[in-house]
C-alpha cells in the first residue's frame, strides 16, 4: 500500500468528470432557483491582506537536505489494524479535534475514522443505502468537514447529493446539490463554503459559467464567484485539458492555485476574500509557461513534455503550520520538497538525505508531509519502510517497529521544525 497524492491520480479521471459534465441539465438540478438566487450572484472583489511572497525555487538536483537536523518534537501515531480498518490506499488525510480521517477514493472507496491515539472508530463506505429513506450513495469524489457542526461531508457527484455523517461515522442526513463541483471546503469560523469547478458546466446558472471558484452556504446555496478576483489569471486559451487541480485545506487555511498558474491564492472569511499569497519562481523554464506559449495542448502532449524532464512544475499542494512555515513540492526530474518560513523568508529543502551516525536524531525515515495540524506537519510511514531503510533507527522509532507488522496500517508522524 502506498499513499497516492490525489493530484497525481486526478488526470486519470478527467474523462470521468468531463463525461458527467456533459449530462448537466436544468432537470438534473430541478428546484435550484428556490435555493440559488441566480440573478443576484455577486463576484468577490479581491483585497490584498498581506504582501505577496516570491519564492525562488533552487535549481533541481542542486540541493540535498538533512531533515533530521531540523525536525523536533516528533511523535508517532500507530493506526489500529483490523479487518474493518485496513486501509487500501490513502488519497487524503483530514485532521480534526479528536479524530484522524483517511480517505480512499480509488480502491476501497471508503472513509476510515480513527481517534487521535490511532484506535479505529468506524468506516463509511460507498455503494450502500443510508438512513430511513434508504438514500443510496453511489460513490464519492470529495470528502470535507463542516467545522460548524463537526460533520463529515461526502460529495456524491453522480447522484448530485451530499451525505452527512458525525465524527463517529454515523449517518445523519442527505441533501441535494444544485450545481456541479469537484472540491469543497468549509471556511472555519464561518458558514461559508468554497466550491471548486475546474471543468466548466453549470449552464443553468449563467453567472457561474466563467468562474471555477464559487462561495456560498451548505447545500450549494451559491452567493458569490471569484470571477473578478481571479480575472488577471485568465490566459484566453481554449485548453483541451486541465492539469492543476490544486486546492488544499491545510490547518484550516485554504489555498487555491488556478489552472496553469504558479500563483497560490489564499481564501479567507469574515470578510470573504481571495488574494495572491505565494508566487513560485524557477531557475529554468516551467511547463505552464511552455503551455501558454504553445497556445494549445492535449493530454498526450502534456505527458510528452513532462517526461522530457526539462521543465519545472508546481502542483499547488501547500501545507502551513501555526508557525507560518509552508511546505510545497516542485518537480523536474524528481519530486523535491521545500519549506518556506514567513518569519525569516528562508527556503530550505531538496532531496532528503539521512545520516548514519548515531542514535541521537528524532526521525530517521522521512517522507514529505501529507497535511499539517496546529504547529505540526504530518507525514506517513509504511511498514515496509522499516525493512527498506539502511539507516540507524532511533530508540523511539525502534519502539514503533517492534509492534508493527508488514500488513499493518501506516503510521502517522507529527513533527515540528527548528527555526531556519
Amino acid at each position: 500500500m502506498r499513499c497516492i497524492p490525489f493530484s497525481l491520480i486526478f488526470p486519470g479521471i478527467l474523462g470521468l468528470f468531463a463525461a458527467c459534465n456533459t449530462t448537466l441539465t436544468e432537470s438534473r438540478y430541478k428546484g435550484y432557483k428556490k435555493v440559488i438566487d441566480v440573478d443576484n450572484i455577486k463576484s468577490v472583489t479581491r483585497k490584498q491582506q498581506s504582501k505577496t511572497v516570491d519564492i525562488k525555487i533552487p535549481e533541481a538536483d542542486s540541493t540535498t537536505f538533512n531533515y533530521t537536523s531540523y525536525l523536533k518534537n516528533v511523535r508517532y501515531v500507530k493506526l489500529e489494524t483490523t479487518a474493518a480498518s485496513k486501509v487500501q490506499a490513502i488519497n487524503k488525510v483530514l485532521l480534526i479535534k479528536d479524530r484522524i480521517i483517511l480517505v480512499d477514493y480509488k480502491v476501497s472507496k471508503a472513509v476510515y475514522i480513527f481517534d487521535t491515539a490511532g484506535h479505529f472508530i468506524n468506516k463509511i463506505v460507498s455503494g450502500k443505502k443510508y438512513g430511513k429513506t434508504n438514500k443510496y450513495m453511489q460513490g464519492f469524489l470529495e470528502v470535507a468537514i463542516d467545522h460548524n457542526t463537526n460533520e463529515i461531508i461526502l460529495h456524491d457527484q453522480t447522484a448530485c447529493k451530499s451525505f452527512y455523517f458525525d465524527v463517529n461515522g454515523n449517518f445523519l442526513n442527505v441533501s441535494k446539490e444544485y450545481v456541479y463541483f469537484v472540491n469543497v471546503a468549509n471556511i472555519k469560523n464561518t458558514d461559508q463554503f468554497v466550491y471548486i469547478n475546474q471543468f466548466g458546466g453549470n449552464p443553468h446558472v449563467p453567472a457561474l459559467t466563467n468562474s471555477s471558484l464559487y462561495f456560498g452556504k451548505k447545500n450549494t446555496e451559491i452567493k458569490y464567484t471569484a470571477k473578478d478576483a481571479l480575472s488577471n489569471m485568465k490566459t484566453g486559451i481554449d485548453y483541451q485539458i486541465n492539469i492543476n487541480p490544486s486546492f488544499t485545506n491545510s490547518n484550516n487555511r485554504i489555498f487555491y492555485t488556478p489552472e496553469y498558474s504558479d500563483t497560490v491564492y489564499e481564501i479567507t472569511g469574515n470578510p470573504l476574500n481571495i488574494y495572491p499569497k505565494l508566487v513560485m519562481h524557477y531557475p529554468g523554464p516551467d511547463i505552464y509557461s511552455k503551455m501558454r506559449k504553445d497556445q494549445k495542448e492535449d493530454i498526450a502532449d502534456f505527458i510528452r513534455i513532462k517526461n522530457k524532464n526539462q521543465y519545472y512544475s508546481f502542483e499547488g499542494e501547500i501545507f502551513c503550520n501555526d508557525d507560518s512555515v509552508y511546505h510545497f513540492t516542485t518537480s523536474r526530474k524528481d519530486i523535491a520538497g521545500y519549506f518556506y518560513s514567513e518569519e525569516t523568508g528562508n527556503v530550505i529543502g531538496g532531496q532528503p538525505v539521512l545520516p548514519r551516525l548515531k542514535d541521537s536524531i528524532e526521525m530517521e525515515i522521512y517522507r514529505y508531509p501529507v497535511t499539517s495540524w496546529n504547529q505540526y506537519f504530518v507525514s506517513l510511514m509504511f511498514p515496509d519502510d522499516f525493512v527498506n531503510t539502511r539507516y540507524l533507527k532511533t530508540s523511539k522509532l525502534m519502539a514503533v517497529e517492534k509492534i508493527t507488522k508488514p500488513t499493518d496500517n501506516p503510521i502517522l508522524m507529527f513533527y515540528q521544525l527548528n527555526k531556519f
